[in-house]
């Protein structure tokens, strides 16, 4: 009698410790799942909260924070940033100020270049001296709501053609 009961005490530990996994793995799916379908839900303008980051002008995203901007450099010379939200709603050049690119061309002196808002009020524009060869990076600079930021990004050409018809 008591082998039997030990062999089924020791059966039901099997079984108990077997299912533990297989029940947090279902626990961990089921957060996975939860976080994913928090990540996709639309925020009050239609797009998840930071999922966005296609260029809208044919420039590169970078963000601060909850604020994206958007860097649309030419070999032309001709450059410019666009600011949006964490959705990527656009918001006018006027959320930043003193917006500026430094073009470093590696041994050739910095062009550093202060930007005005365009016309339309959509975006800050630059235009410099045209760009050419490999190990040219660019440092974006601004201030928003008092704090200063930069960063410096590569040089990656504007592809679209609607970006290229600023210059």
């Amino acid at each position: 009698m008591r082998l039997v009961f030990l062999v089924c005490a020791f059966a039901a530990l099997c079984i108990s410790c077997s299912s533990e996994p297989t029940a947090r793995a279902t626990s961990a799916e089921a957060d996975a799942a939860a976080e994913d379908k928090r990540a996709s839900e639309p925020d009050r303008h239609g797009t998840a909260a930071h999922g966005d980051h296609t260029p809208h002008h044919g420039g590169m995203v970078y963000m601060k924070g909850d604020l994206h901007f958007e860097v649309v450099l030419t070999s032309s010379g001709a450059h410019r940033v666009y600011f949006s939200d964490a959705a990527r709603a656009d918001l006018p050049a006027a959320t930043a100020s003193d917006v500026s690119l430094t073009i470093s061309r590696g041994s050739a002196p910095d062009e550093i270049l202060r930007a005005e808002v365009d016309e339309s009020g959509e975006s800050w524009q630059v235009r410099g001296k045209p760009v050419a060869g490999a190990d040219v990076t660019a440092r974006v600079a601004f201030v928003v709501n008092d704090d200063p930021y930069w960063i410096d990004v590569p040089f990656i050409e504007a592809t679209d053609a609607a970006a290229r018809r600023s210059e």
